[in-house]
């Protein structure tokens, strides 16, 4: 069980990136149209890349104070740091593809290979 101490900066990131993103959204709003976008997916994929974030923050941290990067880190900061870029990785190339899919030049077309 991670300790308070390796808990408490990740709600302090976390806040501070929720708080970057709603100063950004209020200063600088998107244009109406969305193109198609799933904002689901996109939200999710900026909360896995804030998990890539607290990862490195560690890996960082621990550079800093001298001992090995990544080596002693509890399994919760670990798993930040594989699952959460697989997931961000997989869910990137699934919105390409969608958007590919989608777009006017592939509209009615069928590839068919001989």
């Amino acid at each position: 069980m991670p300790t308070f101490s390796e808990i408490y900066p990740i709600y302090v990131l976390l806040l501070s990136f929720l708080l970057a993103g709603w100063l950004l959204s209020r200063h600088c709003p998107l244009a109406d149209d969305d193109h198609g976008r799933d904002t689901q997916l996109d939200g999710l994929r900026a909360l896995l890349a804030f998990g890539v974030m607290v990862y490195h923050f560690f890996g960082i941290r621990m550079i800093v104070v001298g001992e090995t990067p990544f080596k002693n880190l509890s399994d919760i900061t670990r798993l930040l740091g594989s699952f959460t870029v697989c997931t961000f990785f997989s869910i990137t190339a699934y919105l390409f593809s969608q958007r590919l899919l989608r777009s006017e030049s592939h509209q009615g077309r069928l590839i068919v290979s001989d």
